[in-house]
C-alpha cells in the first residue's frame, strides 16, 4: 500500500489545507460526506488493499466499532465458558480435564489487588470485674504500628506475630545457654501438644526446657486472675530452676553410686577442655620464642658491622696491655 497521495500542490500561507484521497489514513476527502459514504469508501479501499490484513482488521474495527476499543479483555476469565460452549456445540468431542478444577477455584475477577490482611496481636488476659463475683475473659487487641511502606513491598504477606513470640525472646535472652542443650524435635503424630497440661510445667513425655517456661508463663497469664507478665515469668522461673537443681542432684547421686559400684568414667569435659587449653598454651610458647629468635637476628642484621677505626683502636690496647703484662 503506497503512502498518502497529495491531491494538488503544497499549500501556501493563506491557502486551505490540501485534501487527500485515501480514506485509511486519514479523513474523507470531501467535509460534506455522509458517514455512510465514508465507511462504503473505506470498505472499498480495505477490498482493493488486501496486502496489509491486519493494518486492514484493525482500522476497521476502529472505524466501524470505536466503542470497542479501550475495553478489557476477558477472554482468559471465560475460558471455562467457552470449552463448555465447544463441547455444547460438537466442536470438541471430549472436555479438557481443568474443567472441573476451574469451576471449583475459579481465576479472580477483580483486576486490582489489595492490600494483604493486617494481623494483630490478641491476648488473653482474665481480669475481675467490679461487681461481677466471677473473673471473666478479656481478649485485648494491640494495634501495630503502622509503618510506610516502599511500593514494591507493599503487597507482601505481613508476618504472624503470636504472645508467645515475646515471652520466647525474652526468655532466651535471660537464658542463652539454654539454647546451647540438645532438644528432640521429633513427634510421633504432630498433636502432642494437645495432651500437654500447662497447669504445672513438667510434662509426661517431654523433657524440660525453655520453651516449657514459655508455655507455662502463657498459661498464668490467661487463667489468673489479674496477673501481670513479670509475675508469671518469676513463677516460671522459679519452677524451672527447682526441677533443673533436682535433675542435677540426681545426675550427681547416680555417678557417686556408679563409682561406689566399681564403675570408671573417662574424663570429664571440664579435664578434656583443660587438656587441650594446656596443649595450645604449649604451642603459643613455642612459637613466642622462636619469633622472639627472629626479631632479634633481624635487629643484630640492621644494626650491621663495627666501625674499622674502633676495631684498631681496641686491638692497639689489648696490645699494649699485653706488653705491660710481659714487662
Amino acid at each position: 500500500m503506497n503512502g498518502p497521495a497529495l491531491s494538488g500542490r503544497s499549500p501556501s500561507l493563506g491557502q486551505s489545507e490540501p485534501r487527500f484521497a485515501n480514506p485509511i489514513f486519514f479523513a474523507p476527502a470531501s467535509t460534506t460526506s455522509s458517514p455512510a459514504s465514508v465507511y462504503l469508501v473505506f470498505l472499498i479501499c480495505c477490498l482493493q488493499s488486501h496486502r496489509n490484513s491486519s493494518f486492514i482488521s484493525s482500522s476497521f474495527s476502529y472505524w466501524l466499532c470505536p466503542t470497542i476499543m479501550g475495553k478489557i479483555n476477558l477472554t482468559a476469565l471465560r475460558v471455562r465458558q467457552t470449552a463448555l460452549n465447544q463441547f455444547a456445540s460438537g466442536k470438541t468431542s471430549k472436555l479438557p480435564q481443568w474443567v472441573g478444577v476451574v469451576g471449583e477455584i475459579p481465576p479472580a475477577e477483580t483486576l486490582i489487588r489489595t492490600r494483604p490482611p493486617q494481623h494483630e496481636l490478641v491476648q488473653q488476659r482474665l481480669k475481675t470485674v467490679p461487681g461481677s463475683s466471677k473473673p471473666q475473659v478479656v481478649f485485648q487487641v494491640q494495634e501495630k504500628r503502622r509503618k510506610p511502606k516502599k511500593p514494591s513491598r507493599l503487597f507482601q504477606p505481613v508476618g504472624l506475630k503470636y504472645e508467645e513470640d515475646q515471652l520466647r525472646t525474652q526468655f532466651f535472652r535471660d537464658h542463652p545457654w539454654e539454647l546451647a542443650r540438645p532438644r528432640v524435635l521429633l513427634e510421633s503424630t504432630g498433636k502432642d501438644f494437645e495432651h500437654y497440661d500447662w497447669s504445672r510445667i513438667q510434662q509426661p513425655g517431654k523433657r524440660l526446657d525453655g520453651e516449657s517456661v514459655v508455655q507455662r508463663q502463657l498459661w498464668l497469664l490467661n487463667n489468673v486472675p489479674d496477673i501481670t507478665k513479670s509475675a508469671a515469668y518469676d513463677i516460671a522461673r522459679r519452677e524451672f530452676y527447682r526441677l533443673r537443681l533436682q535433675e542435677d542432684i540426681q545426675r550427681r547421686v547416680a555417678a557417686e553410686e556408679a563409682a561406689a559400684y566399681g564403675a570408671e568414667f573417662g574424663p570429664s569435659y571440664m579435664d578434656i577442655g583443660m587438656k587441650m587449653e594446656n596443649e595450645q598454651y604449649d604451642k603459643w610458647v613455642a612459637w613466642a620464642r622462636e619469633t622472639s629468635l627472629v626479631q632479634d637476628q633481624r635487629k643484630s642484621a640492621l644494626s650491621g658491622a663495627p666501625d674499622l677505626g674502633d676495631t684498631t683502636e681496641s686491638s692497639e690496647a689489648e696490645a699494649e696491655e699485653g706488653e705491660a703484662v710481659t714487662l
